[in-house]
Order: structure tokens, then sequence, then C-alpha cells
């Protein structure tokens, strides 16, 4: 089953509304109490729920970025910096633009003027400007790790994976390991299955990884659906890692259903999925929040931050773009999807 440019970008698109559902709803305790907020279902906080499953969302980037890098036939020391520049660039003008504006009017702990925080936020090491940002270095350091894994045959590589998250679940219960280890094995799991996913286009169709996929393909989305859920309910985040090809699966079965507005629209907001994940929080959590949830009733809430998220990415990308025509050079979409192989 092959992921095209079009449907990468909307199953980014859906990752990105995910997650924004994700940090809208499924932290009451981020929200100040004097915001008051109108459910779907009186009595029922359906938003929580549902704010707790979009955490899938990291999972789908992860499995994207995996299966984006399987295509190349050659992963190259020049390949890995052209992707970490594209990368830094946009991280750099977020927080040159984002963090000036804390400083100087929300200061406080978390906007601090420390030269040594600044250099490790700058670096990506610490994500203390913006909590979101932890997966940047998550990020940088699965690309830095392509060299390896893209050399292991795919069962090495799925041995790989199995074996890492058992680490990352058991070095949770010492005190002394590192955090970035313990996210670097965890999530490296649905990293790894979006390369077993893209692997399979060259596989023969009586391999086993191609005939399971293949299989998959066959199911009805709503099965797959519901397995998705149910594992999420049972296992809860751990569940959904290992899940999540059967969702990305199952919203590439139904994107068609949507009509071709709501798929252009999704398509769009994948397309500027960067941005939206660098710059939502600054709104939804740490500058404008009572602005954010003014409509108090929480699709409109979505609705609001999608559309400041998106306006904002439209700003960044053309100022990525003067940057990079100004002398970077290089092939310059700032629109580029997150993360992408």
């Amino acid at each position: 089953m092959e992921i095209s440019i079009n449907k990468s970008n909307y199953l980014k698109g859906i990752a990105i509304i995910l997650m924004l559902v994700h940090h809208l709803f499924a932290y009451p305790g981020r929200i100040s109490s004097d915001i008051s907020v109108y459910h779907i279902v009186n009595g029922i906080d359906i938003e929580m729920y549902l704010g707790l499953f979009g955490k899938i969302c990291v999972s789908m980037f992860l499995f994207l970025s995996g299966y984006g890098f399987s295509l190349k036939k050659e992963i190259s020391f020049k390949y890995i910096w052209g992707k970490l520049k594209n990368l830094y660039i946009s991280y750099w003008i977020v927080l040159f633009i984002f963090v000036p504006i804390g400083i100087i009017f929300f200061p406080g702990e978390r906007y601090s003027l420390s030269p040594s925080l600044f250099i490790e936020n700058f670096i990506g090491l610490k994500s203390t400007y913006n909590s979101e940002w932890w997966f940047f270095k998550l990020y940088v350091l699965y690309v830095l790790s392509l060299p390896l894994l893209s050399k292991l045959n795919t069962t090495a590589l799925l041995g790989v994976l199995f074996a890492a998250a058992m680490c990352g679940k058991g070095l949770q219960y010492f005190p002394w390991a590192p955090q970035v280890l313990i996210e670097y094995c965890t999530w490296l799991l649905p990293f790894g299955f979006g390369m077993v996913f893209g692997r399979t286009q060259q596989a023969p169709a009586d391999s086993w990884p191609a005939k399971l996929i293949a299989t998959l393909g066959r199911t009805h989305p709503l099965i797959l659906l519901v397995v998705t859920v149910a594992v999420f309910i049972v296992a809860h985040n751990p569940g959904l890692l290992l899940v999540t090809p059967l969702f990305i699966i199952a919203m590439m079965k139904t994107a068609d259903a949507l009509g071709s507005r709501v798929n252009k629209a999704v398509v769009e907001l994948g397309k500027h999925s960067m941005y939206m994940w660098l710059t939502h929080s600054f709104y939804c959590y740490y500058f404008t929040q009572k602005l954010i949830f003014a409509p108090r009733y929480t699709p409109l809430v979505l609705l609001l931050l999608i559309l400041v998220s998106y306006l904002t990415s439209l700003v960044l990308s053309r100022i990525e773009w003067a940057i990079k025509s100004g002398g970077m050079g290089g092939k310059t979409d700032s629109r580029r999807d997150l993360p992408e192989g």
C-alpha cells in the first residue's frame, strides 16, 4: 500500500488536528480555572477522551517520517545535513520570534534570560520555552540514527524496535535513566514501523510483511478503527504505538469519503503542520489562552486554534522563503510537512 505525497499531507493534516485536540482538551489542569468551556454533551467530557486519544499524532508523524526515509535509496551525510538544516531553520524562526515576545510581555521563569538555558533551547537539548517542543530533540536523534537503521534488514529492524520498546518500558523504573533515552527507545517503534511499511513497496508480494499489509489494506476501515480504539482503551498510550499503522490505513481508506473540499482543507493543514506544531501551544497555553477559549464551545475553540495556527504558518512560511531565497540557497518549500523523509 503506497502513501502518495498527497495522502501523506492528508494524514499529517489529521495528525495536526489531533495534536491540537490533544493540547486543548486532554489536560484540563492546564486551562485557567476562570475559563468556562461548554462541552458537546453535558455531563460527559467527550473532548477529554478525544484529547487523550489525540496523543496518537506523535506516532503518526513518526510513522510517516520513517516511511519517507525508507524510500531513499541512500542515506548520505549530505542528505541528513539537508534535513537537519531545514528543520533547524524552521525551529529558529519560531524561537527568535516567539521567545522575545514571551520575554517582553510574559516575563517569568519560563522565559528566563539565562544564556546557558538559551543555548540549550537553541540547540534543542531542552524545551523550557515551550514544553511541546520535546519532540524536536527526538526527531533530530532519529534522523542521526538513519545511517544505522537503514542498513538493517526488515527482520533485524523489527527486532531492534521491540527490544528498544521493552528497554524504554524497563528504564522507566530506574531513576538514574536519562529521560531522553527512555523517550528514544519508546517512540522508535512507530518510526521503525513506518520504515518497514515503506520497504514493502519494493518487497516481494509473497513476503510476510507485504502479505500482512495487503491483508490490512483489504480490511474494512471500521474494523481497523474499532481495534485501534479498543487497544487504546486497554493499553492507553503504549497501545497507540502498536496500532498506529492500523489507524493510518483506516484514515487513508476513508479519505475520499470526506468529500473533496474537506479533503483539500485537511491536506492544506498537513502542508503547514510544521509551523502549526511549533506555534499552536503559544496561543492555547502561554500567550493568549483566554482568547483561544473565548468561543467557549469546544468545536469553535478548536476551529479558532486551527485558524490562528494556520495563519501564523502562512506568515512564517513567507519569512522562511525570504531567508532562504536571500542567500541560504537550495530548494525552498516552507510548507513542508512534519516530519518527512
